[in-house]
């Protein structure tokens, strides 16, 4: 029974070591500081949240039976801090007076502090006492209101950002971030569960270690992934929601053909094969169109029925299909990159919604 107890708490050791070194990993990355360092702090607080669990199941010998109420877990900084995360990368700058967001945070922590300073025959008592039980479930409700606000908050930011960067940019998958959606909904089921547990605990009596261990291995495994993700994206330079927003002309525009105009465009994007640009955006395509952001977002929307991403996108599509009619051979994904696209994802769901099936069904069957 010791064995196992000692292997699973290692496993946990093994999960924090990665966390932590994936932290100071992020700490120090040149670009993207501000996001980068908040979500460092974050995997911190993950870690923080099962160290005195992981300490003890691990069996190591600290030398001090104090451990458990070490300040480490403040579970009230993970919505701001995620949060920050997010408007960081999206806006490239913070909310004022964010400060504010951390006060439950500190408020948590300054118990947390408090209930340490106490003498141990007096922490003993408290810790054992129905009492701390309130305190556990008061803490824990909050916890859960916390992230679900700021996870929302989070789902409102990043929204508006993947639609504004599929008006502008034609490698809007780079920066979509799609798996920190994915993440808000897993740490909000985490947080629920781990409510849950408490409250089984204090109705059926304490819990033991294999009873919580899931969780806690879980939690870890959620620190390990938020880091992996985290680092893929800490050396890529966001655009950020303020920057090339479509001009607006200085003077009222006269009514025009916004289709023959977003036709005319398109068969000069064509020709000239500008949409072979990975990074194109659509303050390039003005540019080289001799006209405004404001003007050629609007031909293209109102005049084509589609957003920029679209539109360009769907021209890389006909040239991998071009080049596919041809019996072009070689990998699908090298001739996606040639016609300019920036990931396999965003060449997957541009091809099959110009052709109707994937780029793999379509080679299939032009050979059968």
């Amino acid at each position: 029974m010791i064995h196992l107890v000692t292997s699973r708490g290692t496993i946990l050791v093994v999960l924090s070591v990665i966390s932590l070194a994936l932290a100071a990993s992020l700490a120090f990355a040149p670009l993207n500081r501000p996001a980068n360092r908040r979500l460092a702090a974050l995997l911190i607080v993950l870690c923080g949240m099962s160290a005195s669990y992981t300490i003890g199941l691990a069996r190591l010998d600290i030398g001090h039976a104090w451990i458990r109420y070490l300040p480490l877990s403040v579970p009230l900084a993970v919505g701001p801090l995620l949060y920050g995360y997010i408007r960081r990368l999206t806006h490239g700058a913070g909310e004022p007076r964010a400060w504010l967001h951390f006060v439950p945070a500190a408020i948590q922590l300054a118990y947390l502090i408090g209930f340490l300073a106490l003498p141990a025959h007096v922490r003993n008592v408290l810790d054992d006492g129905r009492g701390r039980d309130w305190v556990r479930g008061l803490l824990e409700a909050a916890v859960l209101i916390s992230l679900a606000a700021y996870s929302s908050a989070g789902l409102r930011l990043l929204g508006p950002y993947r639609a504004w960067l599929s008006q502008t940019r034609s490698d809007e998958d780079l920066y979509a971030a799609r798996w920190i959606r994915n993440l808000l909904a897993v740490l909000l089921v985490t947080l629920a569960g781990q409510a849950a547990i408490r409250a089984w605990g204090w109705l059926a009596g304490r819990l033991d270690v294999f009873d919580v261990y899931g969780f806690y291995l879980w939690l870890a495994a959620i620190g390990v992934y938020l880091g992996i993700e985290g680092r893929r994206y800490a050396d890529r330079r966001f655009p950020h929601l303020t920057e090339n927003l479509p001009e607006e002309p200085g003077a009222p525009a006269k009514v025009r053909d916004w289709t023959a105009v977003g036709e005319e465009w398109r068969r000069r994007t064509v020709e000239a094969g500008w949409w072979r640009t990975p990074s194109l955006t659509l303050a390039d395509l003005a540019r080289l169109l001799g006209t405004n952001t404001s003007h050629l977002s609007r031909a293209i929307n109102e005049g084509l029925g589609r957003n920029f991403s679209e539109m360009i996108n769907g021209m890389r599509a006909e040239e991998v299909a071009r080049r596919l009619d041809a019996d072009a051979q070689g990998d699908l994904l090298e001739i996606a990159l040639e016609a300019g696209f920036s990931s396999k994802a965003s060449f997957n769901r541009a091809f099959r919604a110009v052709h109707g099936v994937s780029p793999s069904a379509y080679r299939a069957r032009l050979r059968s």
